[in-house]
């Protein structure tokens, strides 16, 4: 339509606005709107844009938001400042609340073990063996955070990836969609239990996390980038990508949502077949990266790969207990997940947003299925948490998007209502963490116990917590990671339940319980600590027959303890004379 003044005049966007027609402020919006000069700018093509750009060009929020409720969520800097320190107490009170569990005892005292190998050339387990992750990756770093602040500082590390996971987490979600969704998804993800657990939990979930996040905002960022810059990004992400899966092997299950994100965002930019080509560069650049790391570590690491993760023996938990218990920990983000790809699927007109939305909200649902599929739930607190971090990105933006789906004069409440939302995530999430770290013993009355005992040297059968022994006892002896061991208790002289073999007097070894048969009858042990964990009654029934069948043992302690509201008691035996 042509002004009297010659001039061009420009139709606005009456829908996105009808809400606010009868404000005088926004009608003069639209009257400075229709007096732009579209002549003197020059023209661009929406196809050329990210979907992102014209969603907030087209859909800005109504002057009504701008109140102190939605500076809370728009602010720069500051509300992802809050959001950090309350994920950072949230985590720290777990830090001190147990002793190691003995997944932590184990990579902790392997880290310290592998130091002490490339120094001194000391003779350790193949750990690599039966690992799920490269004992080369995390626990040496974790041992010497450990040697500098013992567990506390080893956890302490775990926080820092979870926080830096975080800060990821909102710069992804800010370039994807804009800032207020990344802001709602930075506070979606510090609250829920993973996260709190993860951050005070000494195991190389929480830096397999945090690299599987930054090869995504790499990817992200590398989208809008021209050719050679985009190029180098991507290599950057692929070599990045391989190290996580190289930290913790299940983090391979996320590869193809890290994967489909760079082509879905590099698709938007550009083309569909620029989106395909930088997809095929971060498979094939991880691939190379993978196959190398291999050929050098050796066949030991192909074996932990194939019996750890590829080639897991199935358990025997419900495939639907385990999809109901995932509900319940990780339903929430799952939830707001969905809704996201629906607003994604309806507000934005671009194939790979919508392909993208469908991706990333689906991600919550990988570790679930998988532990469904060998029907365990070892460990699938912590692997939910890798899902949701990719689903909070869509939650972010169902949190976002529900000021704009209410009357503006409730515009208010909507965002009282998305924080609230957080606040609830919050709650339910530190309980399920505190929970979460207290489900199995206390062990300091145990060591103190063991201590003076374990000093006189000679074999110890332990039951469950051979791992925890190992990283308690000769704590005093080790000092440093860059100090050789002067262990109290050498790996050679601890036996485990699970595993034991024996050479008869006849040289014949034999393993199982014939094993421990013989060994008991011949008072091959001069300790034997049993856990009473509900996880190994069935084998600590059987050695304490086998002590009662052959005698040479004496009871010299019974600790009780409650661990996850179940009560049981620690038993220390003790080998008869000599």
């Amino acid at each position: 339509m042509r002004a009297p003044d010659g001039r061009v005049r420009g139709s606005a966007d009456v829908g996105s606005f009808r809400d606010a027609e009868s404000d005088s402020g926004m009608n003069a919006i639209l009257r400075v709107a229709s007096d732009v000069d579209l002549r003197s700018r020059p023209l661009v093509r929406t196809r050329d844009l990210p979907d992102s750009r014209p969603y907030r060009r087209l859909m800005p929020p109504p002057a009504q938001w701008r109140s102190a409720w939605s500076r809370i969520v728009t602010g720069r800097g500051w509300p992802l400042l809050l959001i950090l320190l309350l994920q950072a107490a949230l985590s720290a009170r777990l830090i001190w609340a147990n002793t190691a569990f003995t997944d932590e005892a184990l990579y902790l005292w392997s880290g310290h073990m592998e130091w002490t190998h490339w120094l001194y050339g000391t003779q350790i387990p193949q750990f690599q063996n039966y690992f799920s992750g490269a004992p080369v990756v995390y626990p040496p770093l974790a041992a010497l955070a450990d040697s500098i602040g013992g567990l506390a500082a080893a956890r302490a590390l775990s926080l820092f990836f979870m926080l830096a996971a975080t800060v990821l987490l909102h710069g992804t979600t800010r370039r994807i969609f804009n800032r207020t969704a990344a802001t709602f998804a930075a506070g979606l993800f510090a609250g829920i239990g993973a996260t709190e657990y993860l951050g005070s939990f000494a195991t190389y979930d929480a830096m397999a996390l945090f690299l599987l996040g930054f090869a995504t905002w790499l990817g992200v960022i590398a989208s809008s980038r021209r050719a050679l810059g985009n190029i180098s990004l991507l290599i950057f992400a692929a070599l990045v990508l391989a190290l996580a899966n190289a930290t913790k092997y299940a983090s391979a299950l996320f590869d193809p949502v890290v994967i489909l994100t760079v082509v879905l965002m590099r698709w938007q930019r550009r083309r569909w077949w620029s989106g395909v080509a930088s997809g095929l560069l971060v498979i094939c650049v991880g691939s190379l990266a993978v196959a190398a790391a291999l050929r050098i570590a050796g066949p030991g690491y192909w074996h932990g790969i194939t019996w750890t993760t590829l080639a897991r023996h199935s358990a025997t938990s419900s495939p639907v207990g385990v999809v109901i218990v995932s509900m319940g920990w990780a339903g929430f983000v799952g939830g707001l997940g969905l809704v996201g790809a629906v607003v994604v699927l309806y507000k934005f007109r671009s194939w790979p947003y919508k392909l993208l939305g469908l991706t990333l909200a689906a991600a919550v649902c990988l570790a679930p299925a998988e532990q469904a599929r060998i029907h365990t739930f070892v460990s699938l607190f912590k692997h939910v948490g890798f899902g949701e971090w990719f689903a909070a990105i869509v939650a972010g933006l169902a949190l976002e998007s529900l000021p704009r789906a209410v009357p503006k004069v409730k515009s208010d409440g909507a965002i009282r209502a998305a924080l609230a939302a957080l606040a609830a995530c919050a709650i339910i999430g530190a309980l399920l963490a505190g929970n979460q770290f207290h489900s199995w013993p206390n062990s300091t009355k145990a060591m103190n116990v063991l201590r003076p005992l374990v000093a006189k040297k000679g074999s110890m059968l332990a039951s469950d917590n051979e791992d925890v022994i190992e990283y308690y006892l000769p704590s005093e002896g080790i000092g440093s990671a860059l100090n050789p061991l002067k262990d109290k208790v050498h790996w050679q002289s601890l036996s485990s339940s699970s595993v034991f073999y024996y050479l008869t007097r006849q040289g014949n070894l034999i393993t199982g319980a014939a094993a421990f048969d013989n060994a008991i009858k011949n008072r091959y042990f001069s300790v034997i600590a049993l856990s009473g964990f509900r996880s190994w009654t069935g084998r600590d029934d059987f050695i304490r027959s086998e002590m009662s069948k052959w005698g040479g043992y004496k009871l010299f302690a019974a600790i009780p303890y409650t661990a996850g509201g179940v009560r049981s008691t620690y038993q220390i035996w003790v080998r008869k004379g000599s």
